[in-house]
């Protein structure tokens, strides 16, 4: 039994470094595989020692991300959710779609890093842009504190996603192709995502849902402030000006109040934008 468990707990931990980008992948398994000091890591890899240091803890967060969001439940089988933000601090920001736990954060290499602790809603709807990571050392020069940062996040969202994605793209950081938003769904939720694809390297890059977009918006600012507790309502497909759209929205857990939105769906390009004040 005990070998059949670790053979399983072998095959779980492939899955996931399966899903991670192949940098953050072969770093790993130099390491806790092949068991490579740094330094052979370096030569192999052309790196220097503090790259690869950095790119083995961006890894390792990488790892833990899969294993508390898309393989969740099999995590937990092996007991693996107790450890995998033990080194996090705990913010005053709460969890944007459940509404009952504060978000974790770090910042890595300057990037900040934000995760609802493991709950049913995390797995299917937390919007992608509050558990992955952002932004850059510049971005958050001069801020201080994990919701100034992420305050700063949501503005830059809004300013380059505010418009919709149709004609939007940038260059692929692997081979310098050209790339343009994909507009997909998730299984089984069926919630709508844009994400930047490479064709030619066959891989994804940022991807956001239109509850983060929301969740960015001006108005977004000023509820959140008034209504720090909310949960995220279900998305679902409407009809708005004649074209096929998303409706999506947050409610207050502390009242009645609402912020809610349309998308198109095939731009996401905000069509309405709407707060309903509690009584």
């Amino acid at each position: 039994e005990v070998e059949l468990e670790r053979s399983e707990l072998v095959e779980l931990l492939d899955r996931a470094l399966g899903m991670l980008p192949q940098e953050s992948r072969e770093v790993l398994i130099e390491r806790y595989v092949r068991d490579s000091p740094h330094a052979e890591i370096a030569r192999k890899l052309g790196l220097t020692g503090p790259a690869v240091a950095k790119r083995i803890e961006r890894g390792r967060l990488r790892l833990k991300q899969v294993l508390s969001t898309y393989m969740l439940r099999d995590s937990m089988r092996f007991g693996l959710e107790r450890s995998l933000y033990d080194d996090w601090d705990e913010t005053d920001i709460w969890c944007p779609v459940c509404g009952r736990r504060h978000l974790l954060a770090r910042f890595v290499g300057g990037e900040l890093w934000l995760v609802c602790t493991p709950c049913e809603s995390l797995v299917a709807t937390l919007p992608v842009s509050h558990y992955s990571n952002g932004g850059s050392p510049e971005l958050f020069r001069g801020i201080r504190g994990y919701r100034a940062a992420n305050d700063r996040l949501d503005e830059l969202h809004w300013q380059q996603n505010g418009r919709g994605v149709a004609g939007q793209g940038q260059s692929c950081l692997r081979c310098g192709r050209e790339m343009h938003y994909r507009i997909g769904y998730e299984l089984p939720s069926r919630d709508h995502y844009a994400a930047l694809w490479c064709d030619t390297c066959r891989n994804g890059y940022w991807c956001f849902k239109p509850c983060s977009l929301l969740l960015a918006s001006p108005e977004s600012l000023e509820f959140r402030r008034e209504h720090p507790r909310v949960r995220l309502l279900p998305e679902r497909e409407v009809e708005a000006g004649g074209v096929p759209a998303l409706f999506t929205g947050y409610e207050s857990l502390t009242g009645c109040a609402r912020l809610e939105g349309v998308f198109v769906r095939d731009t996401f390009e905000p069509i309405a934008i709407h707060v309903t004040p509690g009584s």
